[in-house]
Parts: structure tokens; sequence; C-alpha cells
């Protein structure tokens, strides 16, 4: 895995980390139909593996077309920037909306 797989897989299990606090704290709703689903289904267990599940098919599928030869390396840097970028700016968005709104 690239590096900036790992960068992007490290923010996908801070999200979950965070997100498993606040849910046990009754802070949040988990504001994805889909991982809400798999929450009131089958559990934080369910949840979690969902979770991560959906993030790290991303980052496989980058990593595989770039095997492929299929992506270029700067092409697939540019996706990870473009991945990272989304999913933190999401994560700031939501967390401004539990702290302040």
């Amino acid at each position: 895995m690239s590096k900036y797989g790992k960068i992007l897989l490290c923010i996908c299990l801070w999200d979950l980390l965070t997100t498993l606090i606040w849910l046990n704290l009754g802070v949040i709703k988990e504001g994805n139909p889909l991982l809400g689903f798999y929450l009131e289904n089958f559990g934080l267990l369910g949840f979690s593996s969902g979770k991560l599940f959906i993030n790290s098919l991303a980052i496989f599928v980058l990593e595989l077309l770039q095997q492929l030869d299929y992506l270029s390396k700067k092409r697939k840097k540019f996706y990870y920037f473009l991945a990272i970028r989304v999913y933190l700016i999401f994560y700031a968005l939501f967390t401004l909306k539990i702290n302040i709104f």
C-alpha cells in the first residue's frame, strides 16, 4: 500500500474511533443511511465492519488500478489527495455540526 493509502486508512480509522465514542456517549446519530442501517440491525460490530469495508474498498481500487497500469502513479496521487481532502472536509463539517449546531 502506498503512503497515501496509509494516510487515508489512518484518517478512516480515526473517524471510526471518534464515531464509536460519540455514538456511545449518545452525542450523535449516524448520518450515512447505509451505515445507519448496519448500526441499527447489526450493532457496533456490523457498523464498524461496514465502515471499514467501504473505506478500504476505495483504497483497494486505487491501488489495484495502479498495479494494472490503468492509473499512473501521478494520477493515483491526485485521487488520493482528492479523497483525503474531501474526507477531512466532511469530517470537519460534521464535527462542527455536532459541537456548534
